[in-house]
């Protein structure tokens, strides 16, 4: 199966701190040094919960009002 690049526990703290208003999109990548998009992440986490982060064998689809 596919290998997550962060850990679950390290992708939540992130997120979280991401939309308490702790910190902005760019810190926190840098924190993590990625360039990966923290708020898009964000809506991930609002639409789905911690299960998210779950590891999945397969590659996810979202609907378009999701990727809005």
């Amino acid at each position: 199966g596919r290998k997550n690049k962060y850990l679950k526990e390290l992708k939540l703290s992130i997120v979280k701190r991401y939309l308490e208003g702790e910190e902005s999109t760019i810190s926190l990548a840098k924190e993590i040094n990625t360039s990966g998009n923290i708020g898009a992440t964000g809506k991930k986490y609002n639409a789905f919960g911690e299960s998210a982060f779950d590891i999945s064998n397969t590659n996810a689809s979202y609907t378009k009002n999701l990727k809005k």
